[in-house]
């Protein structure tokens, strides 16, 4: 009996059901490709890339070429010389400067990476957000205009009724006011749900109109339902070691600490005695020409070490360990923080199951109770007074089940999140 109750519900509440694929996978799609703060985080990724094979080029060997016309005169003597040189350098020991920027610049990378898919996560929970807005919205147009309906219904019998006798006027004026309620209550659901798609369309594409159908509250589930069905045992199980490690956010203060490590175990280097390997073979191309002999090979090892600097170095170490210091709090906040972030999560999650349970009861209840209250008006038992305020509890509950469904989704997407699971459609 349960669920031909259900059944029913779903087919009063909701008539327009969306069947097939997610239409959310092209528009989210369509969205990362056009959205400015993705396109941007994607510059600084390209840049990061950039900087890391510009670092790692410093130690391979360069070639140089230089050539030239020279005049000098002596004496009332003119000479014109010509020159040409082909030479290549290898910087082969540089006291570890040059790896500890090649390690740090690669952090950097591996934080615009997570930065990227962080932009394109939050992205795509913005979306999200904006969809189920706008799809509370058309339920709770369904909703009113089935309650408008009603109120028509309601005010013809009361018309009826008056006409013939059986009721005074003043018992149709109750129905009339519930009518012109509804009337209004629709007008400014409808410009909530134009103003939203405005908003929804300029969130996507806004060269491009996006149509949004209906979904329904009641069947409707998320691309990634499944996903989070699959990892929520697990998650809640294991939570305290997984948000550590797949965080985005404590990951990249992670990479901030470990950047700052390196930066200053090569400032403690730079006070030591330098070495520096060099290496290089030059041609003389004019000579070459002339037949005599063109190259030359030379290579040097040069030690330096500054005994005194007026405190600079100390400085820049004494700065290095605050930087480590100020990185090391914060990757400890990140974790507080995010940790904290859970566990609120978690209960908000499980208080949010109990009331949806205690809403779709609700309106099982609100439409029995309306469908009696329709038989008794009918046969003059109970007031119109009466039946509005049925008609009100059942608007109110099927809006309230809608609301809490559409919290419920959202607040998968950002579980889903907080443990680093991509939210991307699968194409």
């Amino acid at each position: 009996m349960m669920k031909t109750i259900n059944f029913l519900v779903i087919i009063l509440l909701f008539p327009k059901l969306l069947m097939g694929k997610d239409i959310l996978t092209g528009i989210i799609n369509e969205g990362i490709q056009n959205n400015i703060a993705i396109k941007n985080q994607k510059v600084s990724l390209e840049k990061a890339k950039i900087t890391v094979s510009t670092n790692k080029k410093a130690y391979l060997p360069t070639v140089a070429l230089a050539s030239g016309l020279s005049y000098s005169n002596s004496e009332g003597t003119g000479s014109l010389t010509k020159s040409a040189s082909l030479s290549t350098s290898w910087n082969i020991w540089d006291h570890w400067s040059g790896l500890t920027t090649i390690e740090t610049s690669k952090i950097s990378l591996k934080n615009e990476e997570i930065n990227t898919n962080k932009a394109i996560q939050e992205y795509i929970l913005k979306v999200l957000d904006s969809f189920l807005g706008l799809q509370l919205l058309k339920n709770k147009k369904i909703i009113t205009q089935d309650s408008l309906n009603s109120a028509k219904s309601n005010y013809e019998k009361a018309k009826q009724l008056v006409k013939i006798g059986a009721k005074t006027k003043m018992d149709s004026y109750t129905p009339e006011i519930s009518l012109l309620n509804a009337k209004r209550d629709l007008l400014e659901i409808n410009n909530k749900i134009r103003m939203a798609e405005t908003s929804f369309k300029f969130l996507i594409n806004p060269n491009k109109e996006t149509k949004i159908p209906h979904v329904d509250f009641l069947t409707y589930q998320p691309y990634f339902q499944k996903t989070f069905q699959e990892k929520w045992d697990n998650i809640q199980k294991n939570w305290a070691k997984l948000v550590v490690k797949s965080n985005p956010s404590i990951r990249v203060t992670s990479n901030q600490m470990e950047s700052s490590k390196k930066t200053l175990a090569q400032q403690k280097l730079n006070n030591w005695p330098k070495v520096e390997v060099t290496a290089s073979h030059t041609w003389d191309l004019v000579k070459q020409l002339e037949g005599n002999s063109a190259q030359s090979l030379s290579a040097a090892v040069n030690l330096s070490w500054t005994v005194f600097d007026w405190g600079v170095s100390k400085s820049a170490i004494k700065s290095s360990i605050y930087d480590l210091q100020t990185s090391e709090l914060n990757f400890k906040k990140q974790i507080f923080e995010t940790k904290n972030k859970v566990l609120s999560l978690f209960q908000e999650y499980k208080i949010l199951a109990q009331t949806i349970r205690a809403s779709k009861l609700i309106l099982e209840k609100a439409k029995a109770q309306q469908d009696y209250s329709v038989q008794m008006y009918s046969l003059g038992k109970i007031t119109s007074f009466q039946l509005k305020t049925s008609n009100a509890d059942l608007f109110k509950a099927r809006d309230s089940l809608a609301t809490r469904l559409k919290e419920k989704f959202l607040l998968m997407g950002k579980i889903l999140f907080t443990f680093g699971e991509d939210l991307r459609p699968k194409v």
